[in-house]
């Protein structure tokens, strides 16, 4: 379920990538050839890179594709390092919900405030809602890495070694 939602907003993000592309190609050949760019065109552009990057995040951290740095993971014990991953996991998602409502608050706000863009006046309170849901995306793929990687501890006795 989380994979299929993840995936969902991916397909959204990836779509205002597409959009983002265009619009800027379209932009640019408009004000080199007939000198008469798109009016807010740039606003524009910066709502769909905040859509295009907040809603493949969880999609990129399902599918393993976040950078990772693993410093430790060679020096310890295989128990003990599938252990700092859960650990590591689970407090991560703790920080990214802690982003999400921090942005759903923020939603809150600008839409009790009214709070518009400067040039086309489009509402800021959606841009918020839409990081809070792919930071709760986001945060419900690590717990469910956090939850993984403490089941394949517990399978293979790791708790013991440790």
């Amino acid at each position: 379920m989380i994979d299929r939602l993840s995936r969902g907003a991916s397909f959204i993000g990836a779509a205002a990538l597409v959009l983002m592309m265009l619009l800027t190609m379209l932009d640019v050949v408009l004000r080199w050839v007939l000198n008469a760019p798109i009016f807010g065109a740039t606003e524009l552009v910066q709502v769909m890179l905040v859509l295009c990057a907040i809603l493949g995040i969880a999609h990129c951290g399902s599918a393993g594709q976040h950078i990772v740095i693993d410093l430790l993971e060679g020096v310890l014990a295989p128990g003990i390092a599938r252990w700092t991953e859960s650990f590591i996991q689970a407090l991560s998602a703790a920080i990214v919900a802690l982003m999400a409502w921090t942005a759903l608050v923020e939603a809150a706000d600008s839409f009790e405030r009214s709070v518009y863009s400067n040039i086309l006046r489009i509402p800021e309170w959606p841009l918020f809602a839409s990081v809070s849901i792919g930071l709760t995306l986001y945060a419900l793929v690590l717990l469910k890495k956090a939850a993984a990687a403490w089941r394949a501890r517990v399978r293979t006795g790791a708790g013991e070694a440790a």
